[in-house]
């Protein structure tokens, strides 16, 4: 069987996106069980702050993850760090959870936190993850420095506050 230059290059865009997005579906599937597995992982009803491994120079992204069956309609926090070490950007919400709006101050070594909904609309909780702080290491000293949670509040519906526990995080310094 002969084929023209130009069927020969239609076949093989062809094969080409196929093997593309093929492959974006198995890769999709991949981070989905990932994701499923991750978010099993957590305990209910505690509010984590993650733990990041880095270096001199490095940007970590620490994940606040939270799991609870009740419906989350705000979430208010401070996240304390030690400066001489790492600084905390300002926090990247999820994906799942760009519809809600999120303030900060910053007073340093500290940083209040606060995300909200103005539609009146929950947080989307299936992958467990609310945000993710950039984290700078600035610091040549190896061990482990703690990122504390302190004054959370987690509301539900109504504005009640919602029984959460918490689990500080920590970055490790290679």
């Amino acid at each position: 069987m002969k084929f023209s230059n130009n069927n020969r290059r239609q076949l093989l865009l062809t094969v080409f996106l196929f093997g593309t997005v093929l492959l974006a579906g198995l890769t999709g599937c991949g981070k989905k069980k990932a994701d499923e597995a991750a978010a099993a992982e957590i305990p209910a009803d505690v509010l984590i702050l993650g733990t990041e491994t880095g270096t001199t120079g490095d940007t970590l992204l620490v994940p606040l993850m939270l799991k609870t069956q009740d419906k989350v309609m705000g979430i208010q926090f401070d996240v304390v760090w030690d400066s001489s070490m790492i600084t905390v950007g300002e926090p990247q919400l999820s994906l799942d959870n760009e519809h809600m709006s999120i303030r900060t101050r910053d007073k340093g070594d500290r940083k209040t936190v606060i995300i909200f909904s103005l539609q009146g609309t929950a947080m989307d909780l299936v992958s467990n993850e609310v945000l993710k702080f950039p984290v700078i290491v600035h610091t040549e000293k190896s061990g482990d420095t703690p990122l504390h949670l302190t004054q959370v509040i987690v509301a539900g519906q109504g504005a009640e506050q919602l029984d959460i526990g918490m689990q500080a995080g920590k970055v490790h310094l290679n």
